[in-house]
């Protein structure tokens, strides 16, 4: 359950070192793939480069894999809370490794977490959607919000927030080499299956006007991600029988993504719900063109539809009409390399993680 072996095994002439290094914290409720999961051990890897960091996962959903990716600088310290349980062993826990790390800042990514962590040192708080609850804000000494957006969204609710953008790993993605037409339109969706945010039924019902209304047979589309609506989602695909049409890959490691989106011909965001829109920054990276609703998280990443195209959220007709057009009109080399270059240079994490260093500092030098 973690550890402190940085300090323990640390040779005595770098000791004043690594005592002068920001002691930061990192509160999670849970660590299992997802967009935020995943982003946060990005940034807790380039972090520990310049600060002691150390994660605090409060819920027993750990993924293995991610746990793997963290760099060992890094100490995991898991609470084993059951969801939804009363059991106050948790928190203690919780509140045990706060006051033996004694950080300098407690980051915060989850609601509720704020008000259980006892620890007298300044915490922040990052808003990773376009609904997030604003009861504890009072609590943090900053809040940040992943893109415009969501800095509306909470500017609306009464509270001002920094923007600090979400970033990628884009030295890991492969890039597409070849953007001549294929045969068949290979389409891609990435994301978590929760059709009520990430729409993947709008998609659904865009094959079927595409496949069963307007005859275009050579086509297709890939839901990688696993969630709640998977049923849901296939037994939509069966009723319009769009099964030689839509393939279900199940969760995939972001090795295998970033290795293969370059593949496909689209990737599709039909989200009702985002913040930001990691899987786009990513697609854009790779060379693939992307289509998004437009609501207004995925609009910035794509520069307003500068370097993406975008369709009326939550209608399939709509959502159809695009995709035929991008079908017919094909590729645009040009759009496309600026494209590469704005998500290179805008969403990169290794200035998302060293903008919420920079953030902390400030932070500490007012208190």
């Amino acid at each position: 359950e973690g550890s402190f072996s940085i300090l323990a095994f640390t040779p005595s002439y770098a000791f004043k070192k690594i005592q002068k290094m920001m002691r930061v914290v990192h509160l999670i409720w849970s660590l299992s793939t997802g967009g935020v999961e995943t982003m946060l051990v990005d940034i807790i890897n380039e972090q520990v480069k310049h600060a002691l960091v150390s994660l605090i996962v409060m819920n027993d959903s750990v993924d293995s894999e991610l746990t793997g990716n963290l760099d060992k600088k890094c100490n995991i310290l898991c609470c084993r809370r059951k969801a939804g349980t009363k059991n106050p062993l948790p928190l203690i826990k919780l509140n045990y490794w706060l006051f033996k790390i004694k950080p300098d800042i407690i980051h915060v990514h989850g609601g509720g977490l704020g008000k259980v962590s006892l620890y007298p040192s300044p915490k922040v708080f990052t808003i990773h959607n376009a609904h997030s609850a604003p009861s504890e804000y009072k609590k943090y000494k900053a809040l940040y919000a992943i893109s415009k957006a969501v800095q509306e969204y909470t500017r609306g609710q009464g509270f001002e927030s920094v923007v600090v953008e979400n970033g990628i790993r884009v030295k890991n993605i492969r890039v597409k080499e070849d953007n001549s037409a294929s045969e068949t339109m290979q389409i891609v969706q990435i994301g978590r299956l929760y059709h009520p945010h990430k729409g993947q039924h709008i998609l659904i019902e865009a094959m079927n006007i595409i496949v069963n209304e307007m005859k275009e047979k050579i086509i297709s589309v890939d839901f990688i991600g696993d969630g709640s609506s998977y049923k849901y989602l296939v037994g939509l695909v069966r009723k319009y029988h769009l099964e030689e049409h839509v393939r279900f890959l199940g969760g995939h490691t972001r090795k295998f993504i970033y290795d293969n989106l370059c593949n496909y011909d689209l990737l599709i965001q039909p989200s009702i719900s985002e913040g930001f829109g990691l899987t786009v920054a990513e697609a854009m990276v790779a060379g693939v063109p992307v289509l998004v609703s437009n609501v207004p998280g995925t609009m910035e990443v794509i520069g307003q539809g500068k370097y993406g195209k975008y369709f009326e959220t939550d209608n399939p007709r709509s959502l159809a009409d695009s995709i035929l057009q991008i079908k017919t009109d094909g590729c645009n080399r040009k759009r496309l390399k600026e494209a590469r270059d704005y998500a290179i240079s805008n969403f990169d994490i290794s200035h998302t993680a060293q903008t919420y260093l920079a953030e902390y500092k400030r932070i500490l030098n007012k208190s």
